[in-house]
C-alpha cells in the first residue's frame, strides 16, 4: 500500500521535472544557437591544434579577402568578422 501511495506522489513531481528539463534544453539549445549565429566556419583549411587561430583568420582574410587587417585587431577580430559577411 505504501508503494502505490508514494507511486502516486511521485508520478506528478516527476511530471513537472520532466516538463522542466524540457524547457532547460530548449533554452539551452536556443542559447547555443544565438551564440553560433555569428560565427563564421572556414572550410578547406588545414588545422592544427597548436597553432594560432588568430593569425590564421588573418592571413586567410588578407589572402583572399579584399580587406587588410593585423593581429593587433585580435581583440575585436569577433566583431570584424560579425558585420563582414
Amino acid at each position: 500500500v505504501a508503494d502505490k501511495v508514494a507511486n502516486l506522489l511521485l508520478k506528478p513531481v516527476l511530471k513537472h521535472f520532466e516538463e522542466r528539463l524540457s524547457v532547460l534544453e530548449a533554452k539551452i539549445d536556443d542559447s547555443e544557437r544565438y551564440n553560433r549565429m555569428f560565427c563564421i566556419r572556414l572550410l578547406g583549411i588545414s588545422e592544427d591544434a597548436t597553432e594560432d587561430t588568430t593569425l590564421k583568420v588573418v592571413s586567410v582574410i588578407n589572402n583572399n579577402l579584399d580587406m587588410s587587417i593585423t593581429t593587433n585587431r585580435s581583440k575585436n577580430l569577433r566583431s570584424f568578422l560579425k558585420f563582414s559577411y
